[in-house]
């Protein structure tokens, strides 16, 4: 018997082979996973003009496109495979460059991480500027979209089966070397197709290669990122709580942890420098300033 090898649906080289090449399989992810409230304002046509644009780094993957719905109104979607959360300062930027006054913009952040203090794996939040810098046509805001993957469980019950087979595709294939599938996923005839795009035998070797490449990056990023924040914040917890009895203990913690995130800055920075990390990615997902660069 012939085993099949599955590969990892949320590297840059499969994720762009499923939903970059198949519209239609992107189609259906979108919709099981936006929310959508009437059945009108569901996406028919992934438009060509302009054409997807994907962009790829050590901390995400992304695509943006454009799509008409019933209504035949339009449309900006960025959906991201995103690897850690402490790159959510770039979500926020990104979702609020996408403003277009003539289009709905959705961000769909599909997260493998976990965010401190959250239990629901779906967040739905609207961000609407006040301040007049956009005019009036903000009235439907930008929506931000925010799913947690690992905290996803297949006992609970998602809006829709759809989304919950799109859910366990992403999360349920991750690894090395799978070979085995739920049924009910190849049984979807959407999911069943993604699925089915994934069989490693058909990438070249050269795509393999850079999947590899992909993967291993980001599990290097994810890994580098947590220790630094464990380590910094539990830095930051000790020497907040020295200081923090001789001017009350509440001030001195918040002041030790606020020292710990500004170090865990630094020191991301600098690993990402030594791993040839462009500067402009640096500044754009740690946050830091670039005369700090300049110091490292």
């Amino acid at each position: 018997m012939n085993h099949v090898t599955y590969l990892d649906p949320k590297a840059y080289i499969s994720f762009r082979r499923v939903f970059g090449q198949n519209p239609e399989l992107l189609t259906s992810l979108l919709n099981a996973m936006l929310p959508f409230r009437q059945i009108e304002d569901r996406i028919v046509e992934i438009l060509k003009d302009p054409l997807p644009e994907f962009h790829q780094s050590p901390f995400c993957t992304a695509i943006r496109v454009h799509c008409m719905n019933g209504r035949g109104s339009r449309y900006i979607i960025d959906t991201r495979i995103v690897y850690t959360w402490t790159s959510r300062k770039h979500i926020l930027t990104e979702t609020l460059g996408a403003f277009d006054p003539q289009a709905t913009v959705y961000s769909l952040n599909i997260v493998d991480d976990c965010i401190p203090e959250s239990w629901e794996y779906y967040h739905d939040m609207e961000l609407v500027s006040r301040n007049g810098s956009c005019g009036d046509s903000t009235a439907d805001g930008l929506h931000l979209i925010i799913i947690e993957l690992p905290r996803f469980k297949k006992t609970e019950a998602p809006f829709s089966k759809t989304e919950g087979l799109w859910l366990q595709f992403l999360k349920g294939t991750d690894g090395d070397n799978v070979t085995e599938i739920d049924p009910e996923l190849l049984a979807h005839p959407e999911v069943g197709r993604a699925v089915s795009l994934l069989d490693r035998s058909a990438y070249t070797d050269e795509e393999l290669r850079e999947y590899n490449t992909s993967v291993q990056s980001a599990r290097a990023v994810r890994a580098a990122v947590r220790g630094i924040i464990h380590e910094n914040y539990e830095r930051g917890r000790h020497k907040g709580f020295e200081e923090g009895f001789a001017r009350w203990y509440k001030e001195g913690v918040n002041t030790g942890i606020i020292a710990g995130i500004q170090q865990q800055q630094r020191d991301s920075a600098r690993r990402m420098m030594t791993s040839g990390v462009s500067i402009e990615d640096i500044l754009r997902w740690t946050g830091i300033r670039k005369y700090e660069i300049d110091m490292l």
